[in-house]
């Protein structure tokens, strides 16, 4: 590194960032655009969605025939049968 790029990068990391000032506005998680819409509707109908979702996720990690996938679909699978169980107490 030449001193002008040295001198340039220390001015930048000695400089004030202001993207870091004020962090109030993230102290909660982004949401998906998808869930928040789907806060008005019916919890079944929502359960639906996610379940389909979550299966056709699987489906397409059980293509790829990774270990991490099959390790993936294995935790996740327990989530599944509970939204399940809960889809057929509501209906």
């Amino acid at each position: 590194m030449n001193p002008d790029h040295k001198a340039i990068a220390e001015a930048y990391n000695a400089g004030i960032n202001h993207t870091t000032g004020n962090t109030d506005s993230y102290t909660y998680a982004p949401r998906e655009y998808s869930s928040v819409r789907s806060e008005n509707e019916e919890k079944a109908d929502v359960l639906k969605k996610r379940i389909a979702l979550e299966l056709n996720n699987m489906s397409k990690r059980a293509a790829r025939g990774l270990k991490e996938d099959y390790e993936y679909i294995m935790i996740n699978m327990n989530t599944l049968h509970k939204d399940m169980a809960n889809i057929f107490d509501k209906v």
